[in-house]
């Protein structure tokens, strides 16, 4: 697909790209004609041509987080909420492997962002490296 326009024109015309310039300068004139009756001696310009390709390619490989040996806090902070404060453990999200339990409440530290486990939830580390919370009690 091709977008082309009269030079110094503020809109464009769609066409199928044909394949060479001069076909497309041809086709883009039976547009213009048959969209506003008229065309111009004008230079045209190519502003924008889109191409789609299609094909086949293996799954990417998705990384899987070693086991982890029981998440270890690397610090406290106290919370201040609507019912009040609370102390939460403070863990960094690099060091955690699959199947660490976190109960909350507690803060999940990581460099582009924080996770927060409330009073009541949990978080389990999963194979992929997600984090999984969960209401309740820890099964």
């Amino acid at each position: 697909m091709a977008l082309l326009r009269y030079e110094g024109q503020g809109s464009e015309l769609a066409i199928a790209w044909p394949g060479d310039a001069d076909a497309a300068r041809a086709a883009f004139a039976a547009a213009h004609r048959a969209l506003n009756g008229f065309t111009l001696e004008s230079k045209v310009e190519l502003v924008t041509l889109r191409v789609e390709a299609e094909g086949s390619v293996p799954p990417s490989a998705r990384p899987v987080l070693p086991r982890g040996n029981g998440a270890e806090a690397i610090g406290r902070q106290i919370l201040h909420g609507a019912s009040g404060s609370v102390e939460a453990s403070v863990f960094d999200r690099a060091r955690l492997g699959a199947g660490d339990h976190i109960i909350g409440p507690a803060i999940v530290t990581q460099l582009d962002a924080t996770t927060l486990v409330a009073p009541g939830w949990w978080a389990e580390v999963l194979a992929s490296g997600s984090l999984l919370l969960r209401h309740g009690v820890q099964s």
